[in-house]
């Protein structure tokens, strides 16, 4: 039977109204089909893929079925499933073209792209002190402060606090990521930073501040009462609608459960490579970081990552959550659709690279080989050793009872 009630704290109507909207679509497509201008063969095939997509959308805004979020309504978190599915798809259809191709499509986008990207290093001078300089006797630390990459920093940490609500977890990713940058540094020009622009510039200030701030936000939703007064009894108030209808404080717990500890193991590792993927894929596509095409796969990504994180979080920490949800599948699904695809485009783009020098290569073997023997001694030897001595406690407990 076709689902008409409501669901509770939502603009959305009682009764869908699908058939109308589907009327109102045909209507749309008949005019721009048989009335428009046909004469431009690239603006026919731009509009054609448009439409094409705008559909899909359409479609999913309708009929796809409603995740865990309910706010500011249903519906839009059926229209992000959407643009997930949709990007996706799109990663996929690149993964088949070769690599001019793929980089030239994107000028039917924007002519400004399909240039290669000019090299940046940023450790080719790390001096603190610049006297010498008209600019500002600390030119470098001044010029830093003033790439796009500094509140790119504490914007992108605010979020992910917000996403992970977990300040430990979200501190070792940020220290993670440096190591990654160093680790990088001979592949990646951009990776190549002086030692106070990753830890005192990136995690002691911007990475901080934006882990802090996110922090009081949870803080203030956790503590908050979800009992609206005054305008806010009013649920078809707008901003009622943006306002979460209830709150889920994360406790991760990873060493708990081999379940667990692995789940935190491969949130781990899915962040590192989504991270990664944002600096290699606009390497390898010629996108320029203040590009908005770079900030609107940020932009999607954020709003996937939002259920995403709560889904994965529950499959992780719930026992009865046997299959994980739709936008952690299609979170996990993207970003390996990015990594193939930047692993695919990258031969010959990285001109410094002579392989991987053997102090990265063998300091994580060894980081690698020490994950594997705490997992093991702990989990398998440290944890069964406890849950035996407990037994043989209850048992002697339970034989003094008897006895008495």
């Amino acid at each position: 039977m076709p689902e008409t009630r409501k669901r509770p704290g939502t603009i959305g109507i009682s009764k869908p109204h699908t058939l109308f909207l589907l009327f109102v679509a045909g209507c749309y497509m008949i005019y721009r089909a048989a009335l428009r201008d046909e004469s431009d063969t690239v603006a026919n095939f731009k509009e054609g893929l448009a439409v094409a997509a705008g559909s899909f959308l359409f479609f999913a805004m309708l009929q796809f079925p409603d995740g865990i979020f309910v706010r500011p309504d249903p519906v839009f978190w059926r229209l992000i499933k959407g643009i997930g599915v949709l990007y996706l798809l799109f990663l996929v259809f690149l993964l088949f073209q070769n690599a001019h191709d793929t980089r030239q499509l994107f000028v039917y986008l924007d002519p400004s792209l399909g240039i290669p990207l000019p090299e940046r290093d940023y450790a080719s001078d790390c001096r603190v002190w610049t006297p010498e300089s008209n600019v500002s006797s600390m030119e470098n630390i001044y010029n830093t402060f003033h790439d796009e990459f500094v509140p790119a920093h504490f914007i992108g940490w605010f979020l992910k606090t917000l996403m992970l609500r977990d300040v430990y977890l979200c501190t070792f990713l940020s220290v993670l990521f440096e190591i990654l940058e160093y680790s990088l540094a001979h592949v990646l020009p951009n990776f190549n930073e002086c030692w106070w622009d990753h830890w005192i510039l990136d995690v002691a200030t911007c990475n901080a501040a934006g882990i802090f701030l996110g922090m009081l936000v949870l803080r203030y939703l956790e503590a908050k009462e979800y009992h609206w007064a005054g305008v806010l009894e009013n649920p078809t108030s707008i901003l009622y609608q943006f306002m979460p209808e209830n709150w889920t404080k994360y406790r991760w717990d990873v060493l708990s459960s081999p379940h667990r500890w692995f789940g935190f193991l491969i949130i781990i590792v899915m962040w590192a490579i989504v991270e990664l993927n944002c600096f290699f894929l606009k390497y390898v596509l010629w996108h320029p970081p203040p590009h908005p095409i770079v900030g609107f796969r940020l932009v999607i990504w954020f709003f996937l990552s939002l259920p995403g994180c709560r889904e994965y979080y529950e499959w992780v920490v719930n026992p009865e959550v046997i299959k994980i949800g739709t936008f952690a599948w299609i979170c996990f699904a993207v970003a390996g659709a990015e990594l193939i695809l930047w692993a695919k485009l990258s031969p010959g783009q990285y001109p410094h690279f002579n392989g991987h020098p053997p102090l990265i290569v063998y300091s994580w073997l060894i980081v690698l080989a020490s994950l594997a023997i705490f997992t093991i001694f702990y989990f398998y030897v440290f944890k069964c050793h406890l849950r035996g001595a407990k037994a043989k406690v209850d048992k002697n407990v339970a034989v003094a009872q008897k006895n008495k």
